[in-house]
């Protein structure tokens, strides 16, 4: 399913000079079955008008089935279905009006998805730290914003590569994330923690074991010259 962002119109003066805009340029998308409550649209102007006591409403098109638009410029509700809604907003006070254009879209709930399912990192005290690996992060709704955290270990570090799931035709299916641990100190055993991915549109936080398993140092044995007992001469 592509995903368009609230688009903008220009602004359609209804009097010449009335001093009022609309500076909220695109909307958010929403998410079907879930609240839908981004800012108010911002409005600005009208100040030449006394009393100035804006208020806005719906002039053409149609919202989301489930969404409302109050006089002070906030949406509410919760949308029932996916599609693409083009509406016209109007703003007016006692004096002058004006309107614009918005499309605001309604999407299936984002879902991420992480691979691979385990992660195993094994280190020997005393040598270098093992090599980073790398997890996949993907999900429905492309140029997500995400954020990927270590749990339960303070050993284990993550770095996105963007933070955003790819962009509506890129030509990666996913975001690579460089995974790396640090065994300094750590006692002989097995470590055992978590990453998790989350972003505030998603239904889902899904998240992988990562095993980091230590091992004690080898130790070396250096060969002594034996004292060697013989005739003095």
């Amino acid at each position: 399913m592509k995903k368009i962002f609230g688009a903008v119109a220009a602004v359609l003066p209804m009097w010449a000079g009335s001093g009022i805009d609309i500076r909220t340029a695109s909307l958010p998308t929403a998410v079907v079955n879930h609240p839908y409550t981004p800012p108010a649209l911002a409005v600005i102007g009208g100040g030449g008008c006394v009393p100035n006591n804006l208020s806005l409403s719906l002039a053409a098109g149609r919202l989301p089935e489930g969404i409302d638009l109050s006089p002070a410029g906030f949406f509410s509700g919760t949308p029932v279905r996916e599609g693409v809604f083009a509406f016209t907003v109007r703003v007016a006070n006692d004096c002058a009006a004006v309107e614009r254009e918005f499309l605001l879209r309604v999407e299936g709930p984002a879902l991420l998805r992480l691979d691979p399912r385990e992660l195993v990192f094994c280190y020997r005290s005393g040598d270098p730290p093992p090599a980073p690996q790398t997890v996949q992060v993907s999900g429905t709704w492309p140029a997500q914003a995400y954020r990927i955290e270590p749990v339960d270990a303070p050993w284990l570090a993550a770095r996105p590569l963007r933070g955003r799931t790819p962009p509506e035709g890129s030509a990666m299916r996913h975001d690579p994330v460089e995974v790396s641990v640090d065994g300094s100190g750590l006692r002989p055993g097995e470590y055992r923690g978590w990453l998790r991915v989350e972003a505030w549109e998603a239904d889902n936080a899904p998240r992988i074991p990562v095993v980091l398993r230590v091992s004690a140092p080898v130790l070396v044995e250096i060969d002594r010259p034996s004292k060697r007992t013989g005739d003095i001469h």
